[in-house]
């Protein structure tokens, strides 16, 4: 079972999702690549009222607990209330949409090596915000937010992690760079 996390939250990040793609919101083609194969989708946000009328009800709906860490609020905030293990984070900032056959290879991935995350590896680079996490990375995000550190540089550095790189194994099925209409398939 995956549950399935947009970040849209930080300067610009609800402005973000409601941009319009292809006639609708992209949070809108966020959330429908994600009901492929997520049995649960939450959204973290500091600005809930903006998003409800693009976000079905069936979403959940969360703001930061613990506001100011920046992506690791957002994510503290999914993974403390997540209903599965294993979560798929995403930003609302995603230029590309990602596909859900991929997520799921990462998600067994995960399981088979038995890490804390599989991340993307875009020239050199993990994706923090792209790759299946397990909840178990909780304890430390908390950790690191009791101790004022903000980054997701820190959090890989304290959990085991794997990266596919994406000249391997091309895990956005439709990603184009110049691509207009992202959320196209």
């Amino acid at each position: 079972m995956l549950s399935g996390v947009i970040l849209a939250g930080g300067e610009k990040g609800v402005a973000r999702s409601l941009r319009l793609v292809g006639g609708e919101a992209f949070i809108e083609c966020q959330i429908r690549e994600m009901q492929k194969v997520c049995q649960e989708i939450i959204v973290v946000t500091n600005e809930p009222r903006r998003l409800l009328p693009v976000v079905p009800r069936s979403i959940r709906i969360l703001t930061d607990y613990y506001p100011g860490f920046g992506v690791l609020s957002g994510m503290h905030a999914a993974f403390a209330l997540s209903k599965y293990d294993d979560l798929w984070v995403i930003g609302s900032h995603a230029p590309y949409v990602y596909s859900s056959s991929s997520i799921l290879r990462l998600s067994e991935t995960k399981q088979r090596q038995s890490v804390q995350a599989v991340l993307p590896v875009m020239e050199e680079k993990p994706e923090a915000l792209g790759g299946v996490y397990s909840r178990s990375c909780l304890d430390v995000i908390t950790e690191l937010i009791r101790q004022e550190e903000s980054g997701v540089i820190e959090l890989l550095q304290r959990i085991s992690w794997i990266g596919i790189k994406l000249t391997d194994w091309r895990i956005w099925d439709s990603y184009v760079p110049t691509n207009p209409n992202p959320c196209t398939n």
